[in-house]
C-alpha cells in the first residue's frame, strides 16, 4: 500500500512539474522579428513591489530563452540578499527545451548560499543564492522566479528590461505599489514602445533586438531604465529624507562618517613620524598615499554590494586591507590626524562609461566607488585610494571628468573631477641596426602616459619570466625574437609616466626580392587607429570619450648597399583626429619614420559616419604603407 502510494505521489509530482512546464511561455510564442540577430529573448520578466513604511518586498520571475552559446550567462543563476536586512523566499527554477519540455525542475536545496565577497569579515553580511545549470544544447529555456523581502528602502528595486545588445524582449512589466512620495529617474523611455496603465506601472513588449555599434554611448544612454527611490527611507536601522544632494551628503556624513572616524583612533604619533622629514602639507598627502598603497590591499566591493558604511579606520589600520570605503576613510584620517582637511567623494566609476551622478536625483545610483578631494585654494588634488600604482594627485580613466558628490559636515556639492585630454599619450622610439655579422639588433624605449599607462600596469606586477612573454606574444607581435638582452619597466612617481626598455636580437627584418628589401609594418610598427566597420544604417552617436595621442619613431640603420626608394611623407586631418607618417634622414646610414596619430575627443551624429570612417580608414590605409629599400652601386 505505501509503495503504490509514493508511486502515485511519485507520478502527481511529476505530472506537476510538466504542467509547470508547460504554463510557460515558450519559443513558438516568439514571432520571427525578435528572434532576428538576437542570442536570447526575454519570454517573461515580471517585477511586482510592494512598499509600505520602511519596508518593502519584491515578487520577481523570468523566462529566458536562450539561443546560443553567447547567452550562456543566463544558466548561472545568482540573486543577492544583505543578510540581516533582507530575506530570499520562494526561490524556484525550471529548465526547459524550447518547446516547453521539462529538463530540470531546481530543488530549493540545490541552491547554494554563498559570500558575493570573498570571505572578509567586512563584507561577510552579503550573500547569495546561487546555482549553475550548464548545457551547451540550445535552444533552451530558463524560468525562475523569488520573492526577496527587505528593511532596506533608501532604494527600492529598478526596472531595467533590456539586459544587453542582441538581446530582445517579449515582454517586460514593472508595477510598484506605495503610499509614498518616490522619486523616479527615468532613462530613455520615449525612445522605446513603454505603455503606462497607471503611475509606477511600465510595461516593455514586443521589443527587438538592439545591435551593437562601434563606438557607441555606454548602453545608460541607450537602455530603458527606471530607478525608484522614496523621499523618506530607512537603510540599516537609520531613517533619513532626501530630497537634494545636500541632503543625502548630511545624511551619509551623519550616520556613516562622524561617529566612525572617533570610534577607533589611529595612531597620529605613527603617522607623524612617516611625515616628519616633509615641508609642506602637500608632501605630507603625498607621503602618506605612498604608505597606503604599499601597506595595504585593496578589496573589490562597489558601495552598492558592500554597503554605505566604511570600516573603521584603526580596523584598517589592524588588518591592512579594506573596500574603496574603508582605504579613503583612512585615508582621510591619517591626512586629518595631521590637520589636512579631506572629503569623502562618492562617484560612478568606470573607464568605459564616463558618466556622472545625476544633478536631478539624489540617490546612491549610479553612484559605485568613493575617492578622495583634498581641497586646496586653486585646484584641488584628488586621489583613488584603491589603486596600487596611480601617481599621487591622478585620477585615470576610471573616475576623470564626470560629476561627483563631494561630502562635508556641511552637506554636499556636486563637482566636477579633473579631465587629462592632453596628458594620454604613448611614446615609442624603436631603433633597428644591421651588424657586419648580418644579425640585428633592435632597442625600444617607450614613454606611456593616462589610459595608456592604465594598459601597461599589469606589467608592474609580473615577473621577469611573465614580464619577456609579453614582450614575445604581445609586445614584438610580427617580429621573430632570437633572444632577449635586456627589459626593464619604471614608473615615476610624478605625474603617472610608465616607461620600459627592450633591447633584444632579431631575425632578419626584411623581405627580399631581388635587388630590393621591404620592411613591412608588422604590428609593432602600427598605429592603434580605431576600426570602423562597415555600417549603412548607424543608428547610435559615435563617441570618442577621450583626446589621446600616439608617436612612433622607427630608426632604421640601412644595411649596405641598399637606399631608400623614396621619402615619405603624407599626413591626413579631420575634425575627428590627425595622421601623419614622414621619413627623414638623420645620418648617412640612418632613416627615421615618423608615425602620429591623434584621436580627438567628440561626440558625432550618425550621418557623419562615413566620413569619420572614411578618415580613419584612409590613416589606417597609409599606416601600413611598407618601407622599400634598393641596391646601389658605387
Amino acid at each position: 500500500m505505501k509503495a503504490k502510494l509514493l508511486t502515485c505521489t511519485l507520478i502527481m509530482l511529476c505530472h506537476m512539474g510538466m504542467l509547470i512546464a508547460q504554463d510557460l511561455p515558450t519559443l513558438s510564442d516568439v514571432p520571427d522579428s525578435l528572434l532576428q540577430g538576437a542570442h536570447a529573448v526575454i519570454l517573461d520578466d515580471e517585477t511586482i513591489v510592494s512598499h509600505t513604511g520602511n519596508k518593502y518586498r519584491c515578487q520577481y520571475r523570468k523566462t529566458v530563452a536562450i539561443l546560443n552559446k553567447k547567452a550562456e550567462s543566463y544558466q548561472h543563476l545568482i540573486f543577492g540578499y544583505k543578510e540581516n536586512s533582507e530575506k530570499l523566499i520562494d526561490i524556484s527554477a525550471i529548465i526547459t527545451t524550447a518547446d516547453g519540455e521539462l529538463i530540470k525542475k531546481v530543488k530549493k536545496k540545490e541552491f547554494s548560499d554563498v559570500s558575493m565577497g570573498d570571505g572578509y569579515s567586512i563584507i561577510s553580511d552579503y550573500r547569495a543564492k546561487h546555482y549553475d545549470y550548464t548545457s551547451d544544447d540550445y535552444p533552451l529555456i530558463v524560468h525562475y522566479d523569488y520573492t526577496i523581502e527587505s528593511e532596506n528602502t533608501l532604494m527600492l528595486p529598478s526596472w531595467i528590461p533590456i539586459d544587453g545588445h542582441k538581446i530582445s524582449v517579449l515582454q517586460s512589466s514593472y508595477e510598484l505599489y506605495t503610499d509614498q512620495d518616490i522619486r523616479v529617474k527615468e532613462l530613455n523611455i520615449e525612445s522605446y514602445p513603454i505603455t503606462r496603465q497607471k503611475k509606477h506601472h511600465y510595461t516593455l513588449a514586443h521589443q527587438p533586438a538592439v545591435r551593437s555599434e562601434s563606438y557607441s554611448p555606454s548602453i545608460y544612454e541607450i537602455f530603458p531604465m527606471v530607478y525608484l527611490s522614496p523621499t523618506s527611507f530607512s537603510y540599516e536601522g537609520y531613517e533619513g529624507q532626501v530630497e537634494t544632494w545636500d541632503d543625502y551628503a548630511k545624511w551619509i556624513d551623519t550616520h556613516f562618517l562622524q561617529k566612525k572616524m572617533n570610534e577607533m583612533q589611529i595612531d597620529e604619533s605613527a603617522v607623524s613620524d612617516l611625515v616628519k622629514s616633509a615641508n609642506s602639507d602637500i608632501e605630507k598627502a603625498q607621503i602618506l598615499y605612498r604608505y597606503l598603497q604599499d601597506n595595504t590591499r585593496y578589496i573589490s566591493i562597489s558601495t552598492a554590494e558592500g554597503g554605505l558604511n566604511p570600516m573603521p579606520p584603526a580596523k584598517v589600520d589592524e588588518v591592512k586591507y579594506g573596500d574603496c570605503k574603508a582605504l579613503s576613510f583612512y585615508y582621510m584620517a591619517m591626512l586629518r590626524s595631521q590637520d589636512i582637511d579631506a572629503h569623502y567623494v562618492e562617484v560612478h566609476a568606470s573607464s568605459s562609461d564616463q558618466r556622472g551622478l545625476y544633478p536631478n536625483y539624489p540617490a546612491p545610483v549610479p553612484g559605485n566607488h568613493i575617492i578622495v578631494c583634498i581641497p586646496q585654494e586653486t585646484d584641488s588634488i584628488w586621489v583613488d585610494c584603491t589603486s596600487d600604482y596611480n601617481a599621487f594627485d591622478y585620477l585615470g580613466p576610471f573616475t576623470d571628468d564626470r560629476d561627483v558628490l563631494l561630502i562635508s559636515a556641511d552637506g554636499g556639492d556636486l563637482v566636477r573631477t579633473p579631465h587629462y585630454d592632453e596628458h594620454h599619450r604613448s611614446t615609442d622610439t624603436i631603433s633597428i641596426s644591421w651588424t657586419e655579422d648580418d644579425s640585428y639588433q633592435l632597442s625600444a624605449q617607450s614613454s606611456h602616459s593616462g589610459q595608456y599607462r592604465g594598459s601597461h600596469l599589469h606589467l608592474l606586477r609580473s615577473t621577469p619570466s611573465d614580464h619577456e612573454k609579453y614582450i614575445r606574444e604581445d609586445w614584438a607581435k610580427g617580429l621573430r625574437i632570437k633572444n632577449i638582452s635586456q627589459h626593464s619597466i619604471t614608473d615615476a612617481d610624478t605625474h603617472d609616466i610608465l616607461s620600459t626598455t627592450y633591447d633584444m636580437e632579431i631575425d632578419d627584418p626584411y623581405e627580399h626580392a631581388g635587388d630590393y628589401l621591404f620592411l613591412p609594418m608588422k604590428e609593432r610598427y602600427q598605429m592603434d587607429i580605431p576600426l570602423l566597420p562597415k555600417d549603412g544604417n548607424r543608428e547610435n552617436d559615435i563617441v570618442f570619450n577621450r583626446t589621446h595621442q600616439q608617436e612612433l619613431y622607427i630608426i632604421l640603420s640601412l644595411p649596405e648597399p641598399y637606399e631608400l626608394v623614396a621619402e615619405i611623407d603624407e599626413t591626413h586631418e579631420s575634425p575627428y583626429g590627425q595622421y601623419s607618417i614622414k621619413s627623414t634622414r638623420i645620418s648617412p646610414r640612418e632613416i627615421m619614420l615618423e608615425k602620429l596619430l591623434k584621436v580627438n575627443k567628440g561626440r558625432y551624429t550618425p550621418t557623419e559616419y562615413h566620413e569619420i570612417k572614411s578618415f580613419f580608414d584612409k590613416a589606417k590605409k597609409t599606416d601600413i604603407t611598407t618601407i622599400t629599400l634598393t641596391q646601389t652601386t658605387n
